[in-house]
């Protein structure tokens, strides 16, 4: 994987889409999942948003998660906001 460089050769969607087609060559309904990338280029806008959304919660909630786990703060709560990290 790595002297392959996969996670960089997903910069381009042709790419993923060869990922998602090799994924879907292993599922026992594959017709329903070949050639998702069309899926994903017809909405890739509105995909974008909610990835540009989702993202600034997952880094709030990855640095929460290091905080409390390097001081011993015990378990984490289920659901994160952004917001619920403003001192981060």
């Amino acid at each position: 994987m790595i002297s392959e460089n996969w996670l960089g050769s997903y910069l381009h969607l042709d790419r993923v889409g060869d990922a998602l087609d090799r994924i879907a060559g292993r599922l026992s309904r594959s017709d329903k999942f070949m050639r998702a990338i069309t899926e994903i280029e017809a909405n890739y806008e509105a995909l974008e948003s909610d990835f540009l959304g989702f993202f600034p919660d997952l880094v709030a909630f990855c640095t929460e998660w290091k905080h409390r786990r390097e001081n011993g703060a015990g378990k984490m709560p289920d659901v994160f906001h952004a917001g619920d990290f403003s001192e981060v």
